[in-house]
């Protein structure tokens, strides 16, 4: 396992929240409330921050975590020619919901 920090820089809070919108970064939950943060709400949030912050940018911390692994065996197909096996994370997440349930 690595770990990297990644410190990114924003001049508003609107670029931040087009970043995290363009990353899929949303509350997707069915029956969610949609009425939380409403435009005065968001408003008294904006003025509360940009209070705190001043002239200074928004800075926001994101940590990437890589990882590899081994295995003896059990892949599925061909090894690809440069050896190395490629896993999406779909195929993961997949795995992993089999193993909670019980289910092999």
């Amino acid at each position: 396992m690595d770990v990297d920090l990644l410190e990114v820089r924003y001049s508003s809070l609107e670029r931040l929240i087009d970043d995290l919108r363009g990353t899929g970064a949303v509350n997707s939950a069915a029956g969610r409330p949609t009425g939380l943060t409403g435009r005065g709400r968001w408003q008294a949030f904006e003025n509360a921050l940009r209070a705190d912050l001043g002239a200074e940018p928004l800075t926001v911390t994101v940590e990437l975590v890589f990882g590899q692994a081994w295995s003896t065996g059990g892949q599925a197909g061909p090894v690809p020619a440069d050896g190395v096996a490629r896993i999406a994370a779909e195929d993961l997440a997949r795995t992993a919901r089999k193993g909670r349930s019980g289910d092999t």
